[in-house]
């Protein structure tokens, strides 16, 4: 989601250009997420060519999901390149708990189906900002998200990430979970649930 310009976060010898690649990262993390957001009105006709109508009813946590999922992945790399691991150990035990403690919470009071997708979306949430406030006294964040002009420079200089490590990415996540891509119209998704 965000064109794996995290990689480039580890890389330059200053801060300035790091804070340019983080700067790049979140932009084309909000890119990304717009472009879902406006997937949104077509969701039913999305889970009909899927032949999964239940898909309709939670495709709102979609967007969500990558804005806050993407924006730990740049964060994480941020942290790493600050030797701040734990902070990235902070996010990665308090999003599994809160996970597990809301799944848990929604299965006991019977939200079953709606329940596993608002915890997943939840937690990535609630972690990312508990980090964030975290890091308020660590790192100057209105500082380090002020746009520059080197930061198109910044973008040229490192996109090899995009030109070759999004692809792989991608090829690899689409291969993983290519089975339920093709499985899913045929069984469900309750089935495909229980092979996952």
């Amino acid at each position: 989601s965000s064109a794996e310009y995290q990689y480039a976060i580890l890389l330059p010898a200053n801060d300035s250009k790091a804070h340019s690649c983080l700067r790049v990262g979140f932009v084309i993390l909000i890119i990304t997420t717009i472009l879902c957001l406006l997937t949104l009105p077509f969701s039913d006709k999305i889970a009909s060519l899927l032949n999964t109508p239940e898909f309709a009813d939670c495709q709102w946590g979609l967007p969500l999901f990558i804005l806050f999922s993407g924006g730990w992945q740049l964060l994480n790399y941020w942290h790493t390149r600050k030797k701040n691991f734990n902070l990235a150990s902070t996010y990665q035990v308090s999003k599994s708990l809160l996970n597990a403690g809301l799944k848990w919470i929604f299965g006991i009071i019977g939200w079953i189906k709606g329940g596993l997708i608002l915890a997943t979306v939840l937690s990535a949430i609630v972690s990312f900002l508990l980090n964030i406030a975290r890091t308020r006294s660590t790192y100057s964040w209105k500082e380090i998200l002020r746009f520059h002009s080197d930061d198109k420079e910044t973008a040229k200089e490192y996109r090899n990430f995009p030109h070759f490590s999004l692809p792989k990415s991608s090829i690899g996540y689409i291969s993983s979970n290519l089975p339920f891509f093709m499985l899913i119209p045929a069984f469900g998704l309750k089935e495909m649930g229980y092979y996952g």
